[in-house]
C-alpha cells in the first residue's frame, strides 16, 4: 500500500550540542518573552556552523536589562561584539535611546561562543560569547581540560 504526505523540515533543528568548547554559531532563531516572574527574556536558538559539531543546535537566553547601569548590559555588548560589531558601534547604536535592538541585528550572523552544556537534571547549559581573538585564546586554554583528571572516583562519576 502507498502513501504521501506533505512536510516542511526547513525549521528542523540538529540535535543539541552536548560537548563543552568554543564553537562558531549562527543565530537563527531569537524570540522576546516575559518569564514567569515578570523580567523580560530574548530566547535564542543557533547551529554550530564548522567543524565536528557542525549542525548541532546551541540555545540560550538573555534577560533585558532594565536600566544603563544594568550589569546585563555588558552580556549583551559581549553577544553583539561576538558577532562582529565593534565595542564602539554597539555603544553609539545602542546608547541614549538612539536605537533598538532588533532580532534582525542579530539573527543570521555567526560569532564565537564558549558552550558548556547543562550538568543535570534541573541545571542550564551556558553560553558564553567572545570574539574571534578570544575565542582562539579560550580555546587553547581549554585544550585537554575537557575531562576531569581528579583521581577521586566520586568526580570522576559526578563530571565524565
Amino acid at each position: 500500500m502507498s502513501w504521501e504526505i506533505e512536510l516542511d523540515l526547513s525549521a528542523t533543528r540538529g540535535a543539541p550540542l552536548k560537548e563543552r568548547g568554543v564553537f562558531k554559531v549562527k543565530v537563527s532563531t531569537s524570540e522576546l518573552y516575559t518569564t514567569d516572574n515578570g523580567h523580560k527574556r530574548i530566547k535564542f536558538q543557533g547551529e554550530v556552523s564548522e567543524g565536528t559539531q557542525k549542525g548541532k543546535s546551541v540555545g540560550w537566553g538573555l534577560m533585558v536589562p532594565s536600566d544603563k547601569n544594568d550589569w546585563k548590559n555588558k552580556l549583551f555588548r559581549d553577544f553583539l561584539v561576538a558577532l562582529g560589531y565593534s565595542q564602539e558601534d554597539a555603544k553609539s547604536m545602542f546608547s541614549g535611546g538612539k536605537s533598538k535592538l532588533k532580532s534582525s541585528h542579530v539573527e543570521g550572523k555567526e560569532g564565537f561562543c564558549y558552550f558548556t552544556p547543562s550538568q543535570g537534571e534541573g541545571t542550564y547549559s551556558e553560553v558564553e560569547w567572545y570574539n574571534a581573538e578570544q575565542a582562539a585564546s579560550v580555546s587553547r586554554l581549554d585544550e585537554g581540560n575537557n575531562h576531569v583528571t581528579s583521581s577521586d572516583p566520586l568526580d570522576q562519576i559526578l563530571n565524565p
